[in-house]
């Protein structure tokens, strides 16, 4: 498989972020993976497993293997044209009993909790935002998108979720199992911007 970037025709799936809702995925391409790497980082599932087209498909099905701590696919492609589509995805986290939460019934989830540090790192994230506890938009992809504002660097598995660290806030925080409903496999990176809602 060629190395280089390969375009791939979305037609009507591509769109703006403004305006989608939770669990709506944006697509554009992004560049495939080596055949020396067998790994598939970051490649959506679903809105953290969605097919792509923001409505209620259930979760892709993909063969997995354990490899350094995360979830790969064994033959390394997309089912795209061999390649891998960048999906930026939309949540909308508000306080519950003291705690950031958030609904994506799309993927089964409801009142799901940000904890072990994630909490933290949003209280910085939205500290600019006001009423940022009565919701606001999370975008979050794999790759860079235009406008994104915070990194997060993966680090290690523990308890069937996810460690990453934030260099902009020098923090380290713990993303659940629920991080393989919207993808595959932990992402080696994660990018997100916070805006309020109806930004």
């Amino acid at each position: 498989m060629s190395g280089a970037t390969q375009p791939l025709d979305v037609g009507s799936r591509v769109g703006m972020v403004r305006g989608y809702g939770p669990g709506t995925a944006v697509r554009a391409t992004r560049r495939p993976v080596g055949p020396a790497t067998g790994h598939r980082p970051g490649m959506a599932s679903g809105s953290w497993g969605l097919d792509g087209t923001g409505g209620s498909a259930a979760p892709r099905r993909a063969r997995h293997q354990r490899h350094g701590g995360r979830r790969a696919r064994e033959d390394g492609q997309d089912a795209l044209q061999g390649g891998h589509v960048n999906s930026i995805r939309v949540i909308t986290p508000y306080k519950y009993e003291g705690l950031w939460v958030f609904d994506d019934l799309a993927v089964g989830l409801a009142r799901e909790p940000f904890v072990s540090g994630m909490d933290t790192m949003i209280d910085r994230l939205v500290a600019a935002i006001p009423a940022a506890d009565r919701g606001f938009r999370l975008l979050f992809a794999p790759t860079p998108f235009p406008g994104f504002t915070v990194r997060l660097e993966w680090r290690r598995e523990e308890f069937g979720g996810n460690w990453y660290f934030c260099p902009q806030f020098g923090l380290e925080g713990w993303l659940c199992p629920a991080l393989f409903r919207y993808f595959d496999s932990a992402p080696p990176e994660l990018y997100a911007r916070a805006e309020p809602r109806g930004a």
